[in-house]
């Protein structure tokens, strides 16, 4: 094909060609006008990290956390109680709380754990990140105060048990050799 075959076939197809070009210029026209209109996000997402005391610069566990105390923490921030309890204190209306997303990540590390909803405005995603935020906080104390009173009455049964077998031992001694008993 030659130069001469392309200007012979836009001659005899010039309003083609002139039709394509105004077509170009009219949507590009349309492209320049509207391209600064943006429309609002549907979903609004707002985070709160909250920073956990879960190891030293060394990797260390910290003096008298146990390991069991830094487990878990997903599933207490994705609990049920925990997300209603968050949205309770935002005030969310009915309407708007099936529209809402939690989400509970952690920093490689453990140190960082980060919370984060998803809601229908900037205003409502923001009060459900910080109540979600405490919330979540609540629910780790709740939980750690009652493993703190379950363990405190399990060591307390195990004092009363062994004041009972200390009991039996000294009526064996007092049985057996009261001298003894009375020497000690």
């Amino acid at each position: 094909m030659q130069l001469a075959d392309v200007i012979r076939s836009l001659r005899h197809h010039w309003r083609a060609s002139v039709a394509l070009v105004a077509l170009t210029g009219v949507a590009l026209g349309v492209f320049l006008f509207t391209r600064n209109e943006t429309r609002e996000p549907e979903r609004w997402e707002a985070s709160v990290q909250l920073l956990v005391p879960h190891r030293s610069e060394d990797g260390e566990l910290p003096e008298g956390v146990p390991p069991q105390l830094l487990q878990g923490q997903q599933t207490v921030a994705l609990s049920p109680e925990t997300t209603d309890a968050a949205l309770d204190a935002a005030g969310l209306s009915d309407d708007d709380r099936g529209s809402v997303t939690f989400d509970f990540s952690s920093s490689e590390r453990g140190d960082i754990h980060t919370v984060t909803v998803t809601g229908p405005t900037e205003e409502q995603a923001e009060a459900l990140a910080n109540s979600y935020a405490a919330a979540y906080q609540e629910a780790r104390r709740d939980l750690v105060a009652e493993g703190s009173l379950g363990r405190s009455a399990g060591a307390r049964a195990n004092l009363e048990i062994l004041k009972a077998r200390l009991a039996e031992v000294e009526d064996e001694l007092r049985r057996a050799d009261p001298d003894l008993l009375a020497s000690l």
